[in-house]
């Protein structure tokens, strides 16, 4: 299953579930394309674990079902 394709699957089961996707392949379409279909974030590989952990804090903070 492509990153693309769990997307769709994600969101078609839950909307308000934020998706992040790391890519080795990330061009300017693949990007936008998953930002319209609805991902939060899309990391490009290789990529900084502080930039992954940074993100989770965002949605923390942004999505009060996930904060409790």
């Amino acid at each position: 299953m492509t990153g693309r394709k769990l997307l769709d699957h994600v969101k078609a089961k839950s909307p308000v579930t934020e998706v992040i996707l790391i890519t080795g392949a990330a061009s300017i379409d693949v990007v936008l394309d998953a930002w319209r279909a609805g991902a939060y974030y899309f990391i490009a590989k290789p990529f900084m674990n502080d930039e992954v952990l940074a993100l989770l804090g965002s949605l923390d903070y942004f999505n009060p079902a996930i904060s409790g």
